[in-house]
């Protein structure tokens, strides 16, 4: 069952008032100046982490430290692939992410997403596949449907600075 929407005002009102520390929403002002990269952009931004990864894996292979046995050729693999982009999305930005000048956010917040959430929505990714983004186009901030599960959003990288230096809504 979920709370109406004056419910949990009250509810966070109550938390913070407790002493907890949560993210305050983004201004609506803020909010609507805040753009967002188109499906193409993604995809090469994809891409371009899909090419590091294999470079990275091409790279291994090629050395002394290579894993010997195909188990451990599959943990190296199957390792990378899982925490490459959450632990780039949740601590700074992925190759990909970089190079299209873009950043994953929480949709309400726009601050950085944890690592728990960037896991999550690879997961969801993941299950979804290419489905996922099937969405991009028609939603008004261009969330794909592992965006919209996991309450995260692409957003422009320079709106984010744009965003920190507007003063505080009173």
């Amino acid at each position: 069952v979920h709370a109406s929407a004056p419910q949990a005002r009250g509810s966070l009102s109550r938390l913070r008032r407790a002493g907890c520390a949560l993210p305050r929403p983004l201004n609506a002002d803020v909010r609507d100046q805040v753009t967002y990269p188109n499906v193409l952009r993604r995809y090469l931004g994809t891409l371009l982490d899909a090419l590091a990864i294999w470079t990275v894996l091409f790279v291994i292979s090629k050395t002394p430290i290579a894993p010997k046995s195909e188990f451990w050729t599959l943990v190296w693999v199957l390792g990378l692939l899982a925490l490459y982009e959450p632990l780039l999305t949740a601590y700074a930005c992925t190759i990909g992410q970089g190079a299209m000048r873009m950043r994953v956010r929480d949709a309400v917040t726009l601050q950085r997403i944890d690592l728990p959430s960037a896991l999550c929505r690879l997961v969801v990714k993941w299950l979804l596949g290419v489905i996922s983004v099937l969405t991009i186009p028609a939603h008004p901030r261009r969330q794909a449907i592992h965006d919209l599960l996991t309450g995260t959003i692409v957003v422009e990288a320079h709106d984010l600075k744009q965003s920190r230096s507007e003063p505080a809504s009173k």
